[in-house]
């Protein structure tokens, strides 16, 4: 065999060693459910095309995990206490990194939401719309908050109000998630802890508006450390 060829034969040999190492499956203890989360850049508003608002995040700007070092493990260590996720003590498997147990690091206190427009006679232009709007998302907060016991069914459960937003891959380990549908004005802090990473939720209006169908509107979130984030977006309601 010609050296350059052998050469090629060790390189595409050690590839394939490297792939399979990579495909290889791992064990480990976690400490917490959450392996993973995930802190946003920015927060941004979609208004999807069946008119339902999508709250979600830009890029993602940075990762605190079960494997980060220095004082991202510091971080994700402080959010896993804040969470009272440190007991679940289960040895599981995964493939280069586990595709479960992931979670925003964004805290909010609260949702707020107005028009530029008379909404109808109980809303007019400026007043909150929050007990019109619901947010939909889901959370393992009431699973962690069992002891780990707690789960949900969603092949059978599933509020109607999921259909068409999440189109879950996982459904078995979705069952350590439960549902949030509540109304911004009924939502408290603890429904909004440990949102999924990348679409935090949905925005629906329960009703229309009584005259005018398009409506500018100002979502203002407010953050567990004082801050605010607002943003303004057109919606044309049917």
């Amino acid at each position: 065999m010609k050296p350059k060829n052998i050469f090629a034969f060790f390189f595409i040999l050690m590839l394939l060693m490297q792939i399979q190492s990579c495909n290889k499956v791992q064990y480990h203890i976690f400490q917490s459910y959450i392996n993973t989360y995930k802190k946003p850049e920015d927060i941004d508003f979609n208004v999807k095309k069946s008119g339902i608002i999508e709250f979600r995040s830009g890029l993602i700007k940075k990762n605190y995990s079960w494997i980060s070092e220095g004082n991202d493990k510091i971080v994700y260590d402080s959010l896993c206490h804040a969470h009272n996720d440190i007991s679940y003590n289960k040895k599981r498997d995964y493939i280069a990194y586990p595709h479960w147990g992931e979670a925003s690091t964004l805290c909010i206190n609260g949702i707020n939401i107005i028009s530029n427009t008379d909404f109808d006679q109980n809303h007019p232009a400026g007043a909150s719309l929050n007990n019109i709007v619901r947010l939909v998302s889901y959370s393992p907060k009431k699973f962690i908050d069992s002891g780990y016991i707690d789960t949900f069914d969603w092949k059978y459960d599933s509020p109607g109000s999921f259909e068409g937003l999440y189109d879950f891959v996982n459904i078995e380990e979705m069952k350590n998630f439960h549902p949030i549908d509540k109304q911004l004005s009924e939502l408290y802090v603890d429904d909004m802890k440990m949102l999924p990473p990348y679409v935090f939720g949905y925005l629906v209006f329960d009703s229309n508006p009584a005259d005018s169908k398009e409506h500018e509107l100002t979502i203002t979130i407010s953050l567990c450390d004082g801050s605010n984030i607002e943003k303004t977006l057109v919606k044309v309601f049917d």
